[in-house]
Protein backbone atom coordinates (compact mmCIF):
# COMPACT_ATOMS: atom_id res chain seq x y z
CA UNK A 1 0.00 0.00 0.00
CA UNK A 2 2.87 2.43 0.49
CA UNK A 3 4.66 1.54 -2.74
CA UNK A 4 5.31 4.19 -5.37
CA UNK A 5 2.85 4.04 -8.27
CA UNK A 6 4.46 3.59 -11.66
CA UNK A 7 1.87 4.86 -14.11
CA UNK A 8 0.83 2.97 -17.23
CA UNK A 9 2.71 -0.26 -16.48
CA UNK A 10 -0.47 -2.27 -15.94
CA UNK A 11 0.29 -2.81 -12.25
CA UNK A 12 -1.60 -1.25 -9.32
CA UNK A 13 1.65 -0.53 -7.51
CA UNK A 14 0.12 1.06 -4.37
CA UNK A 15 -2.83 -1.36 -4.12
CA UNK A 16 -5.43 1.44 -3.95
CA UNK A 17 -7.70 -0.16 -6.55
CA UNK A 18 -7.62 2.81 -8.91
CA UNK A 19 -6.86 2.53 -12.60
CA UNK A 20 -3.19 2.45 -13.50
CA UNK A 21 -4.07 4.50 -16.60
CA UNK A 22 -5.66 7.46 -14.80
CA UNK A 23 -2.69 9.41 -13.45
CA UNK A 24 -4.63 12.57 -12.59
CA UNK A 25 -7.41 10.69 -10.80
CA UNK A 26 -10.28 12.30 -12.66
CA UNK A 27 -11.99 9.00 -13.45
CA UNK A 28 -10.90 8.92 -17.10
CA UNK A 29 -8.06 6.81 -18.47
CA UNK A 30 -5.45 8.38 -20.71
CA UNK A 31 -6.34 8.42 -24.41
CA UNK A 32 -2.83 7.07 -25.04
CA UNK A 33 -3.97 3.83 -23.35
CA UNK A 34 -7.45 3.32 -24.86
CA UNK A 35 -9.11 5.88 -22.59
CA UNK A 36 -10.66 9.23 -23.46
CA UNK A 37 -8.67 11.72 -21.35
CA UNK A 38 -6.73 14.04 -23.65
CA UNK A 39 -4.47 15.25 -20.80
CA UNK A 40 -3.97 12.69 -18.06
CA UNK A 41 -1.76 15.02 -16.02
CA UNK A 42 -4.54 17.55 -15.37
CA UNK A 43 -7.57 16.52 -13.30
CA UNK A 44 -9.55 19.47 -14.67
CA UNK A 45 -9.27 18.12 -18.21
CA UNK A 46 -11.47 15.23 -19.34
CA UNK A 47 -14.35 14.64 -21.78
CA UNK A 48 -18.01 15.24 -21.05
CA UNK A 49 -20.11 17.94 -19.47
CA UNK A 50 -18.37 17.72 -16.09
CA UNK A 51 -15.20 19.48 -17.24
CA UNK A 52 -15.64 23.23 -17.62
CA UNK A 53 -14.06 24.67 -20.77
CA UNK A 54 -11.93 27.68 -19.84
CA UNK A 55 -11.71 29.69 -23.03
CA UNK A 56 -8.47 31.09 -24.42
CA UNK A 57 -6.13 29.32 -21.96
CA UNK A 58 -4.70 27.03 -24.64
CA UNK A 59 -6.14 23.91 -22.97
CA UNK A 60 -8.90 21.72 -24.39
CA UNK A 61 -10.51 21.19 -20.97
CA UNK A 62 -13.45 19.10 -22.19
CA UNK A 63 -11.39 17.09 -24.71
CA UNK A 64 -13.79 17.79 -27.57
CA UNK A 65 -10.95 18.42 -30.03
CA UNK A 66 -12.25 21.88 -30.92
CA UNK A 67 -10.28 25.10 -30.85
CA UNK A 68 -9.87 26.75 -27.47
CA UNK A 69 -10.07 30.11 -29.24
CA UNK A 70 -13.50 29.65 -30.84
CA UNK A 71 -15.98 30.24 -28.03
CA UNK A 72 -19.05 30.59 -30.25
CA UNK A 73 -18.27 27.39 -32.24
CA UNK A 74 -18.62 29.08 -35.63
CA UNK A 75 -15.35 27.64 -36.95
CA UNK A 76 -13.33 30.84 -36.60
CA UNK A 77 -10.86 31.73 -33.86
CA UNK A 78 -11.14 35.03 -32.03
CA UNK A 79 -9.34 37.97 -33.63
CA UNK A 80 -7.91 38.73 -30.18
CA UNK A 81 -5.96 35.44 -30.43
CA UNK A 82 -4.73 35.47 -34.00
CA UNK A 83 -8.00 34.47 -35.68
CA UNK A 84 -10.51 36.30 -37.90
CA UNK A 85 -13.64 36.40 -35.73
CA UNK A 86 -14.31 39.97 -34.58
CA UNK A 87 -17.00 38.82 -32.11
CA UNK A 88 -16.27 35.39 -30.67
CA UNK A 89 -19.42 35.31 -28.53
CA UNK A 90 -21.86 35.44 -31.47
CA UNK A 91 -21.95 32.62 -34.05
CA UNK A 92 -23.70 34.96 -36.52
CA UNK A 93 -20.54 37.08 -36.71
CA UNK A 94 -17.57 35.75 -38.70
CA UNK A 95 -15.73 36.64 -41.93
CA UNK A 96 -18.16 34.60 -44.09
CA UNK A 97 -21.43 35.64 -42.46
CA UNK A 98 -24.22 37.44 -44.33
CA UNK A 99 -24.30 41.17 -43.51
CA UNK A 100 -27.84 41.89 -42.37
CA UNK A 101 -29.05 45.48 -42.63
CA UNK A 102 -30.64 46.17 -39.26
CA UNK A 103 -28.98 44.28 -36.40
CA UNK A 104 -26.26 46.81 -35.63
CA UNK A 105 -23.51 44.18 -36.03
CA UNK A 106 -20.59 43.98 -38.40
CA UNK A 107 -21.62 40.43 -39.29
CA UNK A 108 -18.82 39.71 -41.78
CA UNK A 109 -16.04 41.48 -39.86
CA UNK A 110 -15.12 43.85 -42.71
CA UNK A 111 -15.49 47.06 -40.65
CA UNK A 112 -18.76 48.04 -42.38
CA UNK A 113 -22.07 47.61 -40.55
CA UNK A 114 -25.61 47.10 -41.85
CA UNK A 115 -26.46 49.37 -44.81
CA UNK A 116 -22.94 50.82 -44.83
CA UNK A 117 -21.74 47.46 -46.15
CA UNK A 118 -22.40 47.53 -49.91
CA UNK A 119 -20.45 44.42 -51.02
CA UNK A 120 -23.50 42.20 -51.58
CA UNK A 121 -24.47 41.68 -55.25
CA UNK A 122 -27.99 40.26 -55.57
CA UNK A 123 -30.06 38.82 -58.40
CA UNK A 124 -33.70 39.13 -59.44
CA UNK A 125 -36.25 36.38 -58.94
CA UNK A 126 -36.03 33.69 -61.57
CA UNK A 127 -37.05 30.05 -61.82
CA UNK A 128 -34.39 27.42 -62.62
CA UNK A 129 -31.77 29.98 -63.61
CA UNK A 130 -28.05 30.56 -63.12
CA UNK A 131 -25.87 33.65 -63.05
CA UNK A 132 -22.28 33.75 -64.33
CA UNK A 133 -19.85 35.30 -61.85
CA UNK A 134 -16.32 36.15 -62.93
CA UNK A 135 -13.94 36.54 -60.02
CA UNK A 136 -12.03 39.79 -59.77
CA UNK A 137 -8.39 40.33 -58.88
CA UNK A 138 -6.14 37.34 -58.27
CA UNK A 139 -8.78 35.12 -56.68
CA UNK A 140 -9.19 31.66 -58.22
CA UNK A 141 -10.85 28.63 -56.70
CA UNK A 142 -9.00 25.28 -57.00
CA UNK A 143 -11.66 22.67 -57.75
CA UNK A 144 -11.31 19.23 -59.29
CA UNK A 145 -7.90 19.91 -60.81
CA UNK A 146 -8.61 23.34 -62.29
CA UNK A 147 -8.28 26.90 -61.04
CA UNK A 148 -11.79 28.26 -61.55
CA UNK A 149 -12.06 31.94 -62.51
CA UNK A 150 -15.75 31.98 -63.47
CA UNK A 151 -18.52 30.10 -61.72
CA UNK A 152 -22.29 29.90 -62.11
CA UNK A 153 -24.57 30.49 -59.13
CA UNK A 154 -27.80 28.56 -59.55
CA UNK A 155 -31.11 29.62 -58.06
CA UNK A 156 -31.61 25.94 -57.14
CA UNK A 157 -29.00 25.97 -54.40
CA UNK A 158 -25.65 25.22 -56.04
CA UNK A 159 -22.61 26.68 -57.80
CA UNK A 160 -21.18 24.98 -60.88
CA UNK A 161 -18.42 25.36 -63.44
CA UNK A 162 -21.06 25.30 -66.20
CA UNK A 163 -24.51 26.82 -66.57
CA UNK A 164 -27.20 24.31 -65.62
CA UNK A 165 -30.86 24.65 -64.68
CA UNK A 166 -31.50 21.12 -63.43
CA UNK A 167 -33.34 20.60 -60.14
CA UNK A 168 -33.91 16.82 -60.19
CA UNK A 169 -31.45 16.26 -57.28
CA UNK A 170 -30.83 12.68 -58.48
CA UNK A 171 -27.52 11.08 -57.56
CA UNK A 172 -26.74 9.97 -61.11
CA UNK A 173 -27.20 13.47 -62.52
CA UNK A 174 -25.35 15.09 -59.64
CA UNK A 175 -22.40 12.79 -60.28
CA UNK A 176 -22.31 13.94 -63.88
CA UNK A 177 -21.98 17.64 -63.07
CA UNK A 178 -19.02 19.60 -61.76
CA UNK A 179 -21.03 21.13 -58.93
CA UNK A 180 -20.93 22.22 -55.30
CA UNK A 181 -24.37 21.89 -53.71
CA UNK A 182 -25.55 23.72 -50.62
CA UNK A 183 -29.06 22.31 -51.00
CA UNK A 184 -29.74 21.24 -54.58
CA UNK A 185 -33.52 21.31 -54.99
CA UNK A 186 -36.28 23.07 -56.94
CA UNK A 187 -35.87 26.43 -55.17
CA UNK A 188 -37.34 29.81 -56.03
CA UNK A 189 -35.50 32.72 -54.37
CA UNK A 190 -37.14 36.13 -54.58
CA UNK A 191 -35.47 39.27 -55.85
CA UNK A 192 -32.48 40.13 -53.66
CA UNK A 193 -32.70 36.85 -51.74
CA UNK A 194 -29.84 35.22 -53.61
CA UNK A 195 -26.48 36.76 -54.36
CA UNK A 196 -22.81 36.82 -53.50
CA UNK A 197 -19.97 38.77 -51.90
CA UNK A 198 -16.35 38.61 -53.08
CA UNK A 199 -13.36 39.39 -50.87
CA UNK A 200 -9.64 38.95 -51.56
CA UNK A 201 -9.42 35.34 -50.40
CA UNK A 202 -13.00 34.04 -50.64
CA UNK A 203 -16.37 34.36 -52.36
CA UNK A 204 -19.58 33.77 -50.40
CA UNK A 205 -22.89 32.73 -52.00
CA UNK A 206 -26.14 33.26 -50.10
CA UNK A 207 -29.69 31.95 -50.39
CA UNK A 208 -31.93 33.86 -47.98
CA UNK A 209 -35.45 32.83 -46.91
CA UNK A 210 -35.80 30.74 -50.05
CA UNK A 211 -38.83 28.44 -50.52
CA UNK A 212 -39.24 25.47 -52.81
CA UNK A 213 -41.05 26.41 -56.01
CA UNK A 214 -44.29 24.72 -54.94
CA UNK A 215 -43.97 25.14 -51.18
CA UNK A 216 -44.18 27.89 -48.58
CA UNK A 217 -41.32 26.87 -46.31
CA UNK A 218 -38.21 29.00 -45.94
CA UNK A 219 -34.55 27.97 -46.28
CA UNK A 220 -31.49 30.07 -45.45
CA UNK A 221 -28.01 28.79 -46.23
CA UNK A 222 -24.68 29.88 -47.68
CA UNK A 223 -21.49 28.49 -49.18
CA UNK A 224 -18.11 30.22 -49.15
CA UNK A 225 -15.39 29.22 -51.60
CA UNK A 226 -12.00 29.80 -49.97
CA UNK A 227 -8.79 30.21 -51.96
CA UNK A 228 -7.19 27.23 -50.18
CA UNK A 229 -9.65 24.85 -51.90
CA UNK A 230 -12.18 24.40 -49.11
CA UNK A 231 -15.86 25.35 -48.93
CA UNK A 232 -17.51 26.65 -45.76
CA UNK A 233 -21.16 25.60 -45.45
CA UNK A 234 -23.52 27.60 -43.23
CA UNK A 235 -27.15 26.71 -42.53
CA UNK A 236 -29.84 28.69 -40.79
CA UNK A 237 -33.40 27.42 -40.65
CA UNK A 238 -34.12 24.75 -43.29
CA UNK A 239 -37.54 23.35 -44.25
CA UNK A 240 -36.52 21.12 -47.18
CA UNK A 241 -37.30 17.42 -46.91
CA UNK A 242 -35.36 16.41 -50.04
CA UNK A 243 -32.10 17.79 -51.45
CA UNK A 244 -28.50 16.90 -52.22
CA UNK A 245 -25.66 18.48 -50.23
CA UNK A 246 -21.99 18.05 -51.16
CA UNK A 247 -19.80 18.26 -54.25
CA UNK A 248 -19.10 16.39 -57.48
CA UNK A 249 -16.18 16.59 -59.90
CA UNK A 250 -18.35 15.12 -62.67
CA UNK A 251 -17.53 11.40 -62.32
CA UNK A 252 -20.30 9.36 -60.73
CA UNK A 253 -19.36 7.12 -57.78
CA UNK A 254 -22.24 5.92 -55.64
CA UNK A 255 -19.94 4.79 -52.83
CA UNK A 256 -19.20 8.42 -51.98
CA UNK A 257 -22.55 8.84 -50.19
CA UNK A 258 -21.86 10.03 -46.63
CA UNK A 259 -23.67 11.27 -43.54
CA UNK A 260 -22.52 14.90 -43.52
CA UNK A 261 -23.66 15.70 -39.98
CA UNK A 262 -21.82 12.66 -38.63
CA UNK A 263 -18.70 13.50 -40.60
CA UNK A 264 -18.71 17.10 -39.39
CA UNK A 265 -18.94 15.97 -35.78
CA UNK A 266 -16.11 13.44 -36.05
CA UNK A 267 -13.21 15.18 -37.78
CA UNK A 268 -9.67 14.30 -36.83
CA UNK A 269 -8.02 17.08 -34.84
CA UNK A 270 -5.60 17.81 -37.71
CA UNK A 271 -8.18 17.50 -40.51
CA UNK A 272 -9.12 20.78 -42.20
CA UNK A 273 -12.65 19.77 -43.18
CA UNK A 274 -14.90 16.91 -44.24
CA UNK A 275 -13.19 14.61 -46.73
CA UNK A 276 -9.62 13.91 -47.76
CA UNK A 277 -9.30 16.49 -50.55
CA UNK A 278 -8.84 13.70 -53.12
CA UNK A 279 -12.27 12.05 -53.65
CA UNK A 280 -14.13 13.20 -56.75
CA UNK A 281 -17.59 12.97 -55.17
CA UNK A 282 -18.92 13.36 -51.64
CA UNK A 283 -22.56 14.01 -50.89
CA UNK A 284 -25.60 13.28 -48.79
CA UNK A 285 -28.98 12.76 -50.42
CA UNK A 286 -32.04 13.63 -48.36
CA UNK A 287 -35.24 11.97 -49.58
CA UNK A 288 -38.50 12.69 -47.71
CA UNK A 289 -36.40 13.02 -44.54
CA UNK A 290 -35.93 16.53 -43.10
CA UNK A 291 -32.42 17.93 -43.41
CA UNK A 292 -30.60 17.72 -40.09
CA UNK A 293 -28.37 20.69 -40.92
CA UNK A 294 -30.32 23.52 -39.24
CA UNK A 295 -28.01 26.05 -37.55
CA UNK A 296 -24.85 24.11 -38.43
CA UNK A 297 -21.63 25.13 -40.12
CA UNK A 298 -18.64 23.13 -41.34
CA UNK A 299 -15.74 23.13 -43.80
CA UNK A 300 -15.53 20.61 -46.64
CA UNK A 301 -12.34 19.83 -48.59
CA UNK A 302 -13.08 19.78 -52.30
CA UNK A 303 -11.91 16.91 -54.49
CA UNK A 304 -9.21 16.81 -57.12
CA UNK A 305 -6.36 17.79 -54.84
CA UNK A 306 -2.81 16.52 -55.36
CA UNK A 307 -1.81 13.34 -53.52
CA UNK A 308 1.84 12.94 -54.45
CA UNK A 309 2.69 10.29 -51.85
CA UNK A 310 -0.39 8.11 -52.39
CA UNK A 311 -1.61 8.14 -48.80
CA UNK A 312 -5.12 9.20 -49.84
CA UNK A 313 -4.88 12.78 -48.53
CA UNK A 314 -4.14 16.14 -50.10
CA UNK A 315 -2.47 19.18 -48.57
CA UNK A 316 -5.75 21.10 -48.81
CA UNK A 317 -7.31 18.75 -46.26
CA UNK A 318 -4.44 18.50 -43.79
CA UNK A 319 -1.60 16.39 -45.21
CA UNK A 320 1.40 18.32 -43.91
CA UNK A 321 3.94 16.21 -45.83
CA UNK A 322 2.79 15.08 -49.25
CA UNK A 323 6.09 13.34 -49.94
CA UNK A 324 5.73 10.93 -47.01
CA UNK A 325 2.93 8.34 -47.14
CA UNK A 326 3.19 7.80 -43.38
CA UNK A 327 2.09 11.40 -42.68
CA UNK A 328 -1.60 12.28 -43.02
CA UNK A 329 -4.49 13.38 -40.75
CA UNK A 330 -5.55 10.59 -38.40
Amino acid sequence: PNAAETWYDGVDGNCNGDSDYDQDGDGHDSDAYSGDDCDDTNSATYPGSGAAEIWYNGVDNDCDGLSDYDQDYDGFDSSAYGGEDCNDTNELVNPYAFETTSDGLDNDCDNATDTADTDYVSFAAADDSSQAITFTGAFRFPFCGQNVGTIYMGSNGYVSTTSITDFSESTSEFGGYSMIAGAWDDLYPGTGNWGYVQENDHVSFYWRSTPEFVATGSNTFAMTLVDDGRVYYQYGSMSLADAIVGYSCGTYAAASLIDISLQAANLYSDQLGIGNGVSGLMYEQFVTVPLDLDDTQFFMCMGGGTDADGDGWSVSCGDTNDSNAAVYPR
